[in-house]
């Protein structure tokens, strides 16, 4: 009897823990009250994004009642380290928080953002990513979701992605295509892989942005140019002024002898 009941208490226990979800990243409690008190003073600004968006018209902007869903913190990519290193939070930044923001009546209205520039007190930037949501479900479901997942939200790469670290390995799965570092949307990579991709686009910028040499005329002229070509200009100038100075001495020579010639 003893023995049934404690296999049924295992049971119980392991299904109980199927049951809870699965711990992730979490956005602390006192960030998210502060927001939420900014979201209800934030609502005119929220107004205004969605007049700016055509898609969101049929939403009554006057009666919102915004509040917010789902949270997470997110990560800016360091991809500057010469070598790659396992540990994902080396070549990942934490940047702050994003909130998920809908309306009343359940429509999604966007995205919320909160940094260390204002202690993540407040609300800094506000964003109609409405695709957003739907774009993380379908991440979670490529590449998994647990308490070791960050999310990459990087404009300035242009790379929106969830990075899951696996039994044997670290996944990465785009969110959204990212044609500057050749990323699709969707496509899961190894973090070495992808990292590296991200190194090589980052290069190739660079060398593009510094591919005219300051010692080789640019369109138009540049003060970089160094060629004896500029010599002739300055040779110009000399023999334009000393014809004018000239001039003006021969005029002047003039003007006085018809002057005396009168007196």
């Amino acid at each position: 009897m003893l023995k049934k009941f404690l296999t049924f208490s295992i049971c119980c226990v392991f299904s109980l823990s199927l049951c809870l979800p699965v711990l992730a990243q979490t956005v602390p409690s006192d960030v998210e009250n502060a927001i939420k008190q900014d979201l209800e003073k934030s609502e005119k600004k929220i107004s205004k994004l969605i007049n700016m968006d055509t898609n969101k018209k049929s939403i009554q902007a006057d009666n919102l009642n915004p509040s917010l869903e789902a949270s997470y913190p997110i990560y800016f990519l360091t991809v500057d380290s010469d070598t790659y290193n396992s540990d994902i939070d080396n070549n990942l930044e934490f940047n702050g928080y994003l909130f998920e923001v809908a309306a009343e009546d359940g429509s999604n209205i966007g995205v919320a953002f909160t940094d260390k520039s204002v202690n993540y007190s407040e609300i800094v930037q506000m964003s109609t990513d409405t695709n957003f949501s739907s774009q993380m479900a379908e991440a979670k479901t490529l590449v998994g979701y647990n308490e070791n997942s960050r999310l990459i939200y990087d404009l300035a790469y242009r790379v929106v992605a969830l990075v899951t670290p696996q039994e044997d390995s670290v996944k990465v799965a785009l969110l959204r295509d990212s044609k500057h570092n050749s990323l699709n949307q969707y496509a899961v990579y190894d973090f070495e892989d992808f990292i590296n991709m991200i190194k090589i686009a980052e290069e190739k910028r660079i060398q593009e942005a510094t591919q005219f040499d300051t010692n080789e005329p640019l369109s138009g002229g540049s003060v970089g140019t160094t060629s004896n070509d500029s010599s002739p200009s300055y040779t110009n100038a000399f023999l334009v002024g000393s014809v004018t100075v000239a001039l003006v001495g021969i005029i002047a020579f003039l003007l006085f002898r018809n002057s005396k010639k009168h007196t």
